[in-house]
């Protein structure tokens, strides 16, 4: 997947919701090195990109047409960390007591 974004302030306040969907299917992502994407990993959860101009994309994207086992190791690392610290599941007990101090302020 690509997501990439312009360095702006309005998509400063963007969230990295592409990545978290890409990668809670296994597909490895290219994204923008900003602040959306703060929780990618360059080479681990995916590939940071300067932004959208970035003159390296094309050189990214040439490489990783050939190095499908790379693709299929970084897809599965990203899988893991959204499993891990991005699902609702396992995050539900942090919300509630953080919900539960704010009610008994």
């Amino acid at each position: 997947g690509l997501c990439l974004l312009e360095d702006n302030q309005f998509n400063k306040c963007k969230s990295g919701i592409k990545w978290m969907q890409h990668a809670a299917v296994g597909v490895p992502c290219i994204c923008s090195r900003s602040e959306p994407y703060k929780m990618v990993e360059d080479e681990q959860t995916g590939w940071l990109a300067n932004g959208i101009d970035d003159e390296n994309i094309p050189e990214m994207l040439q490489w990783l047409d050939g190095s499908r086992e790379k693709i299929s190791e970084i897809g599965n690392n990203a899988r893991f960390e959204v499993e891990k610290n991005h699902n609702i599941e396992k995050k539900y007990l942090q919300w509630l007591t953080t919900f539960d101090r704010v009610i008994r302020m």
